[in-house]
């Protein structure tokens, strides 16, 4: 939802004041918790709305710089997943309970599937492509599920709450 849209269309000038106050990051992450608590969210039919599955996938193609909003904090939980030719998962509960939370994916080096239907299935071709430099955000990580393309590679993961 555009920052506007917040606090009864003043959003822009309370994100203003409250970086003023407590400072870029500190600001926007007060704005956020500020507006959580008063329960504020995306109008209804967004992408964004309740804890439904989505994802959002972040590609840069030569100089053209792509941006991607994503909700909420970066905990502690992180890992690299060294994918291969096993089905991998993300590891039990390092984004929440079972997982619930969200996960920034980030592929390292070469291409994986990602699957997102079930925290069991095998991905393949019929799956997502994702290559070296593409990220993805998924909720809950538990239904995210990686397999090479052709090379072992690397897939970084940072859960946020």
């Amino acid at each position: 939802m555009p920052i506007s849209k917040y606090f009864g269309g003043h959003g822009e000038q309370v994100m203003r004041d409250m970086k003023a106050k407590h400072g870029a990051k500190g600001g926007e992450r007060v704005f956020y918790k500020t507006a959580n608590a008063r329960k504020q969210k995306p109008k209804k039919g967004s992408i964004l709305r309740g804890k439904h599955l989505w994802l959002a996938f972040l590609l840069v193609a030569g100089t053209a710089e792509a941006q991607i909003f994503i909700p909420g904090t970066p905990t502690t939980g992180e890992e690299t997943l060294s994918v291969s030719t096993t089905a991998l998962g993300i590891t039990a509960d390092l984004c929440g309970t079972n997982n619930t939370k969200g996960a920034l994916i980030g592929v390292l080096d070469d291409g994986v599937y990602m699957s997102l239907h079930s925290s069991t299935a095998t991905p393949d071709s019929g799956d997502f492509a994702l290559n070296a430099g593409d990220y993805a955000f998924v909720r809950p990580a538990s239904k995210a599920r990686f397999i090479r393309q052709s090379a072992d590679s690397n897939v970084k993961i940072q859960c946020i709450e």
